[in-house]
């Protein structure tokens, strides 16, 4: 079965109070009654007489149904019909729904129809697609699913110790330095670092773990469980605060619902978000305790409600 172009995104009006309405949703409803499959007519000639069997041109097997949010009269749209149609190839057999009207054969064939309009749903998810789409545009630009994808390859892939993972996380800072303020060779990492404008605290942690990077590197430096500890830890608040950054562009606390939306609820929205970034952080990042300590923390942040 083929289907129809998408939904209206207009109101619809009632044609008995004649107010302008979204849908608050729609239903299937098959008839109450079996269409009437033909229409039968006996027709006289001279002294006899014979029966006109003629076949309806369309048939409606299943409606879309739906109220006016004003007086609640209910409102029909076809959602399937079958459409009396030639049979180019005829089995003869009267197979598949076949049969013969004036010398040829026919048959209905049966399509379906999306909803007409679009619901209140519909406009919901359109709304938080827009900003689900901003929130991914935003978190792209810095390549969180590489940050998250070298973590998570340090804490599950055995062949990834700590001094394998600490040198591909200031080579993967240093590809962002470039990508923020271009690339310059004649600068050592811990300039780059603080040409950044991260808080004071952060570049002091990562120009700690850079330190420890290039004594592992040219004195042959052991790391220890203290320092593996200090670079899981930069990490995290290395993340945290490139999300949040990434984030406040869109003045998340503030979405503003156009006037095409403005029957939405902007909380629901809000919780929505909410749920989505739990979902696509923890599904890149795969920090541990994400949510208590990376997720809540967050969201307080950019200033959007966590109850």
């Amino acid at each position: 079965m083929k289907k129809d172009k998408n939904p209206l995104k207009e109101k619809i009006t009632c044609p008995l109070c004649g107010s302008q309405f979204i849908p608050e949703s729609f239903h299937l409803e098959k008839p109450s009654l079996e269409p009437k499959w033909y229409k039968s007519e006996r027709m006289d000639f001279g002294r006899g007489s014979y029966q006109l069997n003629i076949r309806p041109f369309t048939l409606i097997r299943r409606f879309w149904v739906t109220h006016c949010t004003e007086c609640g009269y209910i409102l029909k749209f076809a959602a399937e019909i079958g459409k009396k149609e030639l049979v180019d190839d005829p089995t003869g057999k009267g197979g598949s729904g076949e049969f013969g009207e004036f010398g040829k054969t026919f048959t209905h064939n049966f399509y379906s129809i999306e909803n007409p309009y679009m619901d209140y749903l519909d406009y919901f998810v359109e709304k938080l697609n827009i900003i689900q789409e901003d929130i991914k545009k935003v978190l792209d630009e810095i390549k969180m699913a590489e940050w998250g994808s070298i973590y998570k390859d340090w804490k599950e892939n055995k062949t990834i110790d700590s001094f394998k993972f600490l040198v591909r996380f200031i080579s993967s800072l240093d590809d962002y330095y470039k990508s923020q303020l271009g690339n310059d060779v004649k600068k050592e990492m811990p300039d780059k670092i603080k040409e950044l404008n991260f808080s004071e605290a952060l570049s002091e942690s990562l120009i700690k773990i850079n330190n420890i990077r290039n004594k592992a590197v040219h004195k042959g430096y052991e790391l220890d469980d203290q320092d593996d500890n200090t670079i899981d830890e930069t990490f995290f608040q290395f993340m945290f605060n490139l999300v949040l950054k990434q984030l406040k562009k869109l003045n998340l606390n503030e979405i503003q619902i156009e006037k095409e939306y403005n029957f939405i609820d902007v909380n629901k929205i809000k919780l929505e978000i909410r749920g989505f970034l739990g979902r696509y952080l923890g599904g890149n990042l795969r920090l541990k305790d994400l949510y208590k300590n990376f997720l809540i923390p967050l969201l307080e942040k950019l200033e959007i409600s966590t109850e």
